[in-house]
Order: structure tokens, then sequence, then C-alpha cells
């Protein structure tokens, strides 16, 4: 009947591995901080709304996939910075928001953006190795800085809504070979 884990709960610890019960609603931010042991897959169950800030980071032994519940909207700054999470990234439907570096540094090799994202923060992805096409949701209307930075993405595509473009989000994507942007003035 576990329904919270707190803040930094299990920080700096040895663990090696974690599942988690379909009863819990809340993970506390820091909760597995720094535990350079912990590795496979991470589970997220369907009744948890929020992954916070700095909830896996560090967890560089962490070389699984990542599968989120349905009830996510939010995933926060460095949620999973510096893990080696891979295969797809499998963003739920009603996610609106994913944090600053939230996933750098990961092995993330392709990515699905749900109509609902809203705002993807500065650094975000930095440095997956995603590849194909990211067609960015109507919500969406500007990318923050460094956003994509040094992924292989091939083919960009912007709503005809798209305003924003800024610094570096694409920077080092040297796989980029088509952008489509239907708007009449393109975003700056």
């Amino acid at each position: 009947n576990l329904e919270t884990l707190g803040h930094h709960c299990f920080g700096n610890t040895n663990i090696s591995s974690v599942t988690f019960p379909e009863s819990l609603k809340s993970i506390g931010d820091e909760c597995f901080y720094r535990c350079k042991n912990l590795s496979g897959d991470i589970i997220i169950p369907s009744k948890v709304t929020k992954i916070p800030e700095n909830c896996f980071y560090q967890c560089d032994n962490l070389d699984g996939r990542l599968e989120l519940g349905a009830s996510i909207t939010s995933i926060d700054a460095r949620a999973f910075f510096l893990t080696h999470l891979r295969g797809p990234l499998l963003l739920t439907a009603g996610l609106k928001t994913i944090g600053e570096q939230a996933f750098e540094g990961n092995a993330f090799s392709s990515i699905s953006i749900p109509q609902s994202l809203a705002n993807i923060g500065n650094r975000a992805l930095c440095g997956n190795p995603i590849s194909g096409s990211l067609e960015f949701p109507r919500e969406m209307v500007a990318i923050s800085s460094g956003a994509f930075a040094w992924t292989r993405i091939e083919k960009l595509i912007f709503h005809d809504e798209f305003v924003a473009i800024d610094a570096g989000a694409f920077s080092g994507c040297i796989n980029i070979n088509s952008i489509v942007c239907s708007a009449v003035n393109p975003p700056e």
C-alpha cells in the first residue's frame, strides 16, 4: 500500500534495482539521487503524475528502458540527468512539461512527442542519439536553448503557429537534412 517516497529517501545509497508498487502516487525530489549501482529498467506506476527534480540524477549505471505511467504530466529538471537509459523514449499522452536537462546524456534512440506537450526546457534531450523525424505538437510554440543539441535527428516539422527556436536548440545536429515549416513567417 506504499503511496509516497519522500525527498532524497534513497539518495546516495547502494541499491541496485527498484520495482515500484502500483499503489505508488508520489516520488520525492532527489529520491534516487546518485544511486551509482542502480541498473535495469525503470517502470513508473500509472498513479504517479510527476517525476520530480533530480529524481534519478547521475544514476549512471541505469542502463535499461524507461516506461512512464499514463498519468505523468511533468518531468522536472534533471529528473534523468546523466543516466544511461536507452531504447525509445515513449512520452505519455498527458505530458505537458519536460524540465531543463531532464534527459540530458542518456542513450534514447527515438522519441514520440505527445500532442499535449507544451514546454521542453533547456538542454532537455541534449546528447541523446535520437534519430528520425520530429514533428512538434500544436501546443508547443517554442523550443528552448540546446533542447535537442547533439542528437541525430534527421527531419524537423514545425506547425504554422510556431514562434521561436532558441539559440543552439539543434546545435551539433549534423544529420538534419530536412526542415518543414508550414508557417507563412518562419520561426525566429
